[in-house]
């Protein structure tokens, strides 16, 4: 199918290699055009019933124009002014380091609970997804939402291991799931902002699994969730 398209494009220079992918978080603009941020390393850190759960290993931010965005004579002169803010916004945006404590799977819908999942609800959990104003730009492309390319990273914690009670193999997994709403250090943020969410919201589930079947059947898995946040009124702390 590449090859066809390539062939199809030569007269236009066909189609160059830009970058190797895991995977999409989404899409964001500044002042300028929009920038594609891809997932371009990723390391394998264990499973849940069969399906393995990464993290980020690097990513990579690439400019996507128009052709209603091509630079011309004028627009460059006019976007030498900008070029220093969106820099300055480029770098911003750079220091949120996505390599430490971001989570994502291909088959296994890492932002709901266990007994959502094996329920077959559709929809992810927007509360725990970090990329969710990044991906919402790609919503209405359903060739990328309704398949694997458009991930959704949950920010927390991640940890998989093997035991054996008796001779039996029995797989432990601990997920801490972050609220995206309110987020912030322990001393800035406490307390009830005015929409009802808690600062550091966090959803931690243990499951418990019977290695034996190795898929999300009844019976293989036990799980248990508990919730934890600031308490729920309007208060501050100070520093």
């Amino acid at each position: 199918m590449m090859n066809m398209v390539d062939s199809g494009n030569k007269a236009t220079g066909g189609i160059t290699k830009t970058v190797h992918s895991y995977g999409i978080l989404g899409c964001i603009r500044f002042l300028e055009g929009y920038y594609i941020v891809l997932v371009t390393k990723r390391r394998k850190l264990g499973n849940i019933g069969g399906h393995f759960v990464y993290g980020i290993g690097e990513t990579i931010m690439i400019p996507v124009r128009g052709r209603d965005e091509q630079m011309t004579k004028k627009s460059l002169q006019r976007g030498m002014k900008t070029t220093t803010h969106e820099t300055r916004y480029k770098n911003l945006f750079a220091v949120v380091d996505v390599t430490k404590d971001f989570y994502f799977s291909y088959t296994y819908d890492l932002t709901r609970s266990l007994q959502c999942n094996m329920k077959g609800r559709d929809t992810n959990n927007e509360t725990f997804t970090w990329n969710h104003y990044l991906a919402s730009a790609l919503d209405q492309c359903e060739s990328v939402t309704k398949g694997m390319w458009q991930l959704r990273i949950i920010h927390g914690f991640f940890a998989h291991c093997k035991l054996s009670i008796y001779g039996r193999l029995i797989s432990v997994t601990l997920i801490a799931r972050r609220s995206r709403h309110f987020a912030g250090t322990r001393y800035l943020k406490r307390g009830v902002n005015s929409r009802g969410h808690v600062a550091n919201d966090v959803e931690t589930e243990q499951i418990v699994a019977d290695d034996v079947s190795g898929t999300l059947v009844p019976g293989g898995f036990t799980s248990y969730v508990q919730m934890r946040g600031s308490i729920p009124l309007f208060w501050s702390q100070d520093t």
